[in-house]
C-alpha cells in the first residue's frame, strides 16, 4: 500500500506539474514531507535529502530534452553562455540562504 501511495504522489506531481508548466518538485517535496511525517514521525530535519533526490530526478528528466534540442540545433549558444554561470550562482546563493539559522527547523519562522 505504501508503494502505491508513493507512486500516486509521484504520478500526480508530475502530471499536475506538467499541466501547469511548473516543476514537479514544487509539488512532490511538500507532498512527501507531509506523507512521511504522517507515516514515520518525520520531523523535517532531513528535508535536504528529499530536495537532493528531486534535483537528481530533474537531471534525468532534463537530459533527453537537452539532447533533442542539441540535435535540432535549437540552442542559442550566446544565451547558454550566460545562463549556466548565473544559474550556478543562483544555486550557490540559494544553498547559502537555506543554511542560515533563520530557516532551520528549530529557529524558523
Amino acid at each position: 500500500m505504501e508503494l502505491a501511495i508513493q507512486a500516486m504522489i509521484g504520478f500526480l506531481s508530475g502530471f499536475i506539474g506538467g499541466l501547469l508548466g511548473i516543476g514537479g518538485s514544487v509539488l512532490i517535496i511538500p507532498a512527501f514531507v507531509y506523507y512521511i511525517s504522517r507515516t514515520t514521525g518525520y520531523t523535517g530535519s532531513e528535508q535536504h535529502l528529499l530536495q537532493a533526490a528531486a534535483m537528481i530526478v530533474n537531471s534525468f528528466v532534463a537530459a533527453p530534452s537537452v539532447i533533442a534540442h542539441c540535435r535540432a540545433q535549437a540552442i542559442t549558444r550566446s544565451v547558454v553562455v550566460y545562463l549556466i554561470p548565473t544559474a550556478m550562482i543562483g544555486v550557490l546563493f540559494g544553498v547559502a540562504i537555506s543554511n542560515c539559522s533563520m530557516f532551520a527547523k528549530q529557529n524558523g519562522a
